[in-house]
């Protein structure tokens, strides 16, 4: 754009016919009705982010330009095959409200009765081929798009940026369009944290878009913390009582000395690698502490398939339960009898007739829990071993085939009947009794 020397760039920048800049914000839906309006009400709305208030205005006007047409119906069909819109059928001598109607086949309906996502990605390609901005601004153009729109959108918009030379500035909080827009050169990522810079990795931020953690990473100091502790529970990120929370102290950790951040999926080695480059290179002196219930893997299971993943990342540790999970290890009888004032002995009675009575859900939870696992990493190098040849035949099945999670509910209910405890007692608390020697030895390793 040419910048006169007198007048300078400011002065350069006003246009009715192309404004330097349009803002286009997500969008929850339009009027069922929208009465025409004059070119100056229409512009000012459109730069100041009302569009969606004048979107069949801009639609009208788009249409009466053949050229300009024509590209925006090109670029919308990219995106949904199909698809045709009709703002041809407004008279402005004759009509008050403008009609704009839409088509996926032979029946043509009101523009306002199509999807909240198609209606998004209409609003911006209609504003963008009208107005033809030097800036357009798109606030979270993602909402409501399905992820393989949102890599649409994308390819329109990069096809967008070359054909009309225009920047593209937009907000998001979705993954599939970081990861889309990562894909593209000339693109440039910024993550904001109130305003202010916090760091420029578009691969950073898909991950912690991706693990829904980008407002907890914000608040999240590591400065004068010794461990970062991933979980596989949100509670425990909050809930001071939470097991993971208890055995961590039961192993030598004081509470301040560690966050505990959780995330689907965690022991996914992209993930966890991308946050350890990241944790090694901001605060080197964080380890990391990866939780993954064992859910009945074998040690040869866990070392072939679980352990390799995390073999390149110094700074990360993994801790796999013993028993199938986290509460499995609160069902140890030292540590019951401890709590409830009994001998190990009946402890391990009470338990042991607690998994007779329950036998068949203890098998069919087992087989499930293998199933699952068959199911993710049956198909890497070397199967697993068959569920048959793994299920004891012993009534009932040992401690390592039971599921914790419901054994306690059980084991709780059973132990309030029996009157060893009242209220809102519960085994899942410390004790010097509760078996972390594993946890204990990774942590001061």
């Amino acid at each position: 754009m040419s910048q006169s020397p007198k007048l300078g760039l400011v002065q350069n920048i006003p246009s009715s016919e192309r404004p330097f800049s349009v803002y286009v914000p997500g969008l929850a839906g339009i009027p069922s009705r929208e009465t025409y309006q004059g070119r100056l009400v229409v512009d000012r709305g459109a730069v100041r982010g009302d569009s969606n208030l004048y979107l069949r205005n801009v639609l009208y006007r788009l249409f009466q330009d053949p050229a300009k047409k024509q590209k925006f119906q090109e670029r919308l069909a990219k995106l949904f095959d199909g698809l045709e819109i009709f703002a041809d059928d407004f008279n402005e001598n004759r009509h008050e409200h403008i009609p704009v109607e839409y088509s996926r086949g032979a029946v043509r309906r009101p523009l306002d009765m199509v999807g909240t996502g198609t209606l998004q990605a209409i609003q911006i390609l209609s504003y963008a081929s009208f107005y033809q901005p030097v800036l357009l601004l798109l606030d979270e153009p993602d909402a409501h798009l399905h992820p393989d729109n949102q890599r649409k959108l994308v390819e329109a918009l990069s096809l967008l940026s070359q054909e009309e030379n225009v920047q593209i500035i937009l907000a998001t909080h979705s993954r599939h369009l970081l990861q889309a827009v990562g894909d593209l050169e000339d693109v440039a990522s910024f993550h904001l944290r109130s305003g202010a810079l916090v760091g420029t990795d578009p691969a950073l931020s898909e991950l912690l878009v991706d693990l829904g953690a980008v407002d907890q990473y914000d608040n999240l100091s590591l400065r004068d913390k010794a461990w970062l502790i991933l979980g596989e529970d949100k509670h425990a990120e909050s809930d001071i009582n939470h097991p993971l929370r208890i055995m961590l102290s039961a192993a030598g950790l004081k509470a301040e000395e560690f966050i505990v951040m959780s995330f689907q999926g965690c022991t996914e080695i992209r993930s966890v690698a991308l946050l350890a480059t990241f944790v090694a290179a901001h605060h080197p002196h964080v380890r990391i502490l990866v939780h993954r219930d064992r859910d009945f893997l074998t040690d040869v299971e866990i070392q072939d398939h679980v352990m390799p993943q995390f073999a390149n990342l110094a700074n990360v540790t993994v801790f796999t339960t013993d028993g199938a999970d986290l509460e499995s290890a609160f069902l140890d009888p030292l540590h019951i009898g401890e709590i409830c004032g009994m001998g190990a002995k009946v402890a391990e009675n009470i338990i042991n007739h607690l998994a007779v009575e329950k036998h068949n859900l203890i098998v069919t939870r087992f087989n499930e829990k293998r199933s699952a696992l068959h199911k993710q990493y049956g198909r890497r190098a070397g199967p697993l071993a068959r569920t048959e040849d793994l299920r004891s035949s012993e009534i009932p099945l040992p401690p390592d085939q039971r599921v914790g999670k419901d054994m306690t509910i059980w084991l709780i209910r059973r132990l309030f009947e029996l009157k060893y405890i009242a209220g809102n007692d519960t085994i899942l608390r410390g004790s010097a009794s509760l078996p972390v020697d594993n946890l204990r030895r990774l942590i001061h390793r």
